[in-house]
């Protein structure tokens, strides 16, 4: 939501996101979009970069955290190279031994996951 309206939002902070590109998904995942690939293509995450990196380039402050054990660990490495490839600066940091939970990315992380939040929310 954050990408696609980037005069409204400031911050994107992902953790352990769901950034696939749908392809070959369960249910869970393609039913909020009608299991239309081409719908999701238009409105996801991926095209939404695509289309307005420079709105988004220097307005809005992203993070991205993920654990080297999580499943969604590929697509969130090919997310981070497309907003690089994009010129796109964000914060990107994979949690050693950490699986797709909240916890386990913090605690694992080697630097203080919370700062982000201080300067986020910054005057």
């Amino acid at each position: 939501l954050g990408f696609a309206h980037p005069d409204l939002f400031g911050v994107v902070s992902a953790l352990a996101p769901s950034i696939t590109e749908m392809k070959e998904e369960p249910p869970m995942v393609t039913e909020p979009f009608g299991n239309d690939q081409e719908f999701y293509d238009k409105v996801g995450p991926w095209n939404n970069v695509k289309e307005r990196a420079d709105a988004i380039r220097g307005h809005i402050r992203i993070r991205l955290l993920v654990g080297d054990q999580d499943k969604l660990l590929p697509d969130v490495r090919r997310f981070d190279a497309l907003l690089t490839s994009l010129s796109i600066e964000h914060q990107f940091a994979v949690a050693p031994g950490a699986n797709h939970a909240e916890r386990q990315i913090f605690e694992s992380l080697s630097f203080d996951a919370l700062a982000f939040w201080k300067t986020a929310f910054a005057p």
